[in-house]
């Protein structure tokens, strides 16, 4: 990211442009009904964001600097979502941005006494899935396919096919281990949730599973052996 003089003093048209389509979206779009979606596109349309195929934006979503936004077909940006395009961001096709989750791509460079503002785009890839209030950083790219786990906060970029999951997000699976993928996610949202390092909560997981797994040939046994009596 550099320093962007340009958003850190914007030209009067910027402020303008945004207030002018915050009332739009307000008095135009923020009560509408789901079904309104292809009038909320038009509305974004008109203040310069760019729609290919037919996305998807909830009514409360919220978007700065529509211009910057780019929806691809079946994108979703959901309710409450937050697309801060101070920056560029692209959804890709079929991606979903869940409720509450913050696309942010304007931050700070707080080694400048001055703190100007710093900007970098967000990409988000063709079916992905962004969960509830998660945090995407400037200049973030999350790769097809991928799953970010609730309230998770990305500040590497994410390759395809990924599961990630914490503060900050890291991988915990490959996509195809359904099981391992859950457990992982839950604890990921347990240590957030409850201040516990992730350490000790991957530990307990560990624990469970053994548990879980010696429990289980024990019933199997069990049950083997009492099949086999009665024969």
């Amino acid at each position: 990211m550099g320093k962007n003089n340009k958003l850190s003093h914007p030209p009067f048209w910027i402020p303008l442009a945004q207030y002018l389509f915050e009332i739009a979206w307000a008095l135009l779009a923020f009560w509408t009904p789901k079904p309104f979606n292809a009038w909320r596109l038009l509305i974004l349309k008109l203040f310069g964001a760019k729609i290919h195929g037919r996305p998807f934006v909830h009514s409360r979503a919220r978007v700065t600097h529509p211009w910057n936004l780019t929806l691809h077909d079946r994108a979703c940006l959901g309710d409450r979502a937050h697309a801060y395009a101070l920056g560029k961001i692209e959804l890709g096709r079929g991606c979903i941005i869940a409720q509450e989750a913050y696309l942010c791509t304007g931050s700070h460079n707080l080694a400048d006494p001055s703190r100007p503002l710093v900007v970098s785009p967000i990409v988000i890839g063709e079916n992905a899935f962004v969960g509830a209030r998660a945090f995407i950083l400037p200049g973030i790219s999350i790769g097809e396919n991928t799953t970010v786990g609730a309230c998770s906060v990305v500040t590497k970029n994410v390759e395809d096919n990924t599961t990630v999951v914490g503060n900050p997000a890291r991988p915990i699976n490959e996509k195809g281990k359904a099981a391992g993928n859950i457990v992982s996610m839950v604890a990921g949202i347990a240590s957030m949730a409850s201040g516990i390092p992730q350490e000790y909560i991957d530990r307990g997981v560990r624990c469970v599973g053994q548990i879980a797994k010696t429990t289980g040939k024990g019933l199997w046994s069990f049950f083997h052996k009492r099949s086999a009596k009665r024969k």
